[in-house]
């Protein structure tokens, strides 16, 4: 039962869409899905609403609001005792919030479009994780997701290229720039919903398995660590 933090210091880089789509896709895959949006633009919430008005399986998944500090922990601790994956959306910005929902995490997502304000905030935000790690001492698994990217241009090696440099480990799965991802939001559904053979619905579906393969090694690593510390 994974909880998946998406997280980011700034606003506009991708959390909302990505935790969207990936909670449809393993939705569909017959799992049971939280979506807990803690960020007070609402944008899930309007997402999700929208789906319930036009009647698409979007709107099927459990969604929860909770923009309260405070409260975020008790939160996705009720949410995982009911459902195989938990997602999280983050507000954009450097708070105790942010702190709280990487701490509860299994994996920090951590979107970023190719350009220096995303790059950089990707680095603050990494160090708020690595900050969550040590608080808590769990091994949380953090990775930069790069999307509305083209590896073939300049632009998007550019972008690949600084965000290795500065040390941050990415997700090798990216999403272009489709409109696919931004009508999803206006019709209430998701491309996974919409067209599952399509180039964006496969495209989830790449992310969803990286991150499936993610959530198991790092699981298998904290059962040998456990094993040779002598821990049950």
């Amino acid at each position: 039962m994974p909880v998946i933090t998406f997280a980011s210091s700034k606003g506009g880089p991708g959390k909302t869409t990505a935790a969207g789509c990936l909670a449809s896709f393993w939705a569909k895959q017959g799992h049971s899905v939280a979506i807990i949006d803690a960020d007070s633009t609402r944008a899930l919430s309007r997402w999700h609403g929208r789906a319930k008005e036009q009647g698409t399986a979007f709107g099927d998944l459990t969604a929860i609001e909770c923009t309260d500090d405070e409260a975020i922990l008790d939160t996705v601790r009720s949410a995982v005792a009911s459902h195989d994956y938990v997602l999280v959306d983050c507000a954009g910005a450097a708070a105790r919030l942010l702190v709280y929902a990487s701490g509860a995490a299994d994996v920090v997502i951590i979107p970023a479009q190719p350009g220096e304000a995303d790059l950089v905030e990707a680095i603050k935000t990494a160090k708020i994780v690595r900050q969550a790690r040590d608080l808590t001492g769990r091994n949380i698994a953090c990775r930069v997701f790069l999307n509305r990217i083209d590896p073939r241009t300049h632009v998007g090696q550019h972008a690949m290229a600084q965000a290795k440099s500065q040390g941050l480990p990415l997700f090798e799965t990216t999403w272009a720039d489709r409109v696919a991802y931004r009508e999803g939001q206006y019709s209430g559904s998701t491309p996974v919903l919409d067209d599952p053979s399509s180039p964006a619905a496969r495209e989830v579906a790449d992310l969803a398995q990286e991150l499936d393969d993610c959530i198991t090694a790092d699981s298998h690593a904290v059962s040998q660590q456990r094993i040779s510390a002598g821990v049950q």
